[in-house]
């Protein structure tokens, strides 16, 4: 009986050992497939841009590291490929530059960016609420009309869309004061258009830092890039080891 218990755990932990390993080797398959899948240019180009997009337009900074590692790769091994035009490399570095400035300024003066903007985002659907319940239109239409400010001076940073955006603010606030809220809901629709405001000021900053005629460079620059990409994919699909 003894001899059949030693023998029947013996041949469990083989059997355990066995799955354990083809686990292992399945997980490490997978991963082989992820790396291969980014092993051309075109790939890893388009990944950075996603990265360079969720810095620069969300303040997303959590994988500034990996931005900057996989930037200077990319960097170097575009400048060492000699099929790739003068004009892709120098739009590509003229790009790392801007973003990389612009993460900086963000993670030196707003750390906490990414989370304020997601938090607006979220409270929004509650401050339209409110808005609806009190129905006055003139309200209403001022707030459509501040959101659009703010997206728009996302797409096109410009001096003259904040202040626009800043003054659609006040209106709002003064519309609000004439109304005579009960104290706690009048707080309430001024401590969050405080908040968003807080947010596009805070991008209005940084992008002054890093220069607002730069940050106007961004789309023209990632439309560039994809356009090279797209129309010489032979040369950006030639796959390489990382």
């Amino acid at each position: 009986m003894k001899i059949f218990l030693i023998i029947f755990a013996f041949i469990s932990s083989a059997v355990a050992a066995i799955v354990f390993n083809m686990q292992l080797l399945q997980e490490i398959k997978q991963e082989n497939v992820s790396k291969k899948e980014l092993v051309n240019i075109a790939d890893r180009v388009h990944e950075n841009l996603s990265l360079m997009r969720a810095i620069t337009k969300e303040a997303d900074i959590q994988d500034l590291h990996k931005f900057q590692l996989q930037s200077d790769s990319l960097l170097q091994e575009i400048k060492d490929r000699p099929l790739i035009s003068d004009a892709f490399k120098q739009d590509y570095s003229k790009l790392y530059t801007i973003v990389n400035q612009t993460a900086l300024a963000i993670q030196k003066k707003h750390p906490d960016l990414f989370q304020k903007r997601i938090r607006i985002k979220e409270q929004a659907e509650t401050f339209d609420k409110k808005l609806k319940s009190i129905g006055l239109p003139e309200l209403k239409t001022s707030w459509h009309e501040m959101q659009k400010l703010y997206h728009q001076f996302m797409r096109e940073p410009y001096a003259e869309v904040f202040k626009s955006y800043q003054l659609k603010r006040d209106q709002i606030k003064l519309i609000i004061t004439e109304l005579y809220l009960d104290d706690p809901d009048e707080a309430q629709l001024f401590s969050f258009l405080d908040q968003h405001n807080e947010v596009l000021s805070a991008f209005y900053l940084v992008y002054n830092d890093v220069g607002l005629a730069h940050i106007c460079e961004l789309k023209p620059l990632i439309y560039s890039l994809k356009e090279k990409l797209q129309f010489n994919k032979i040369i950006f699909n030639e796959t390489s080891a990382l």
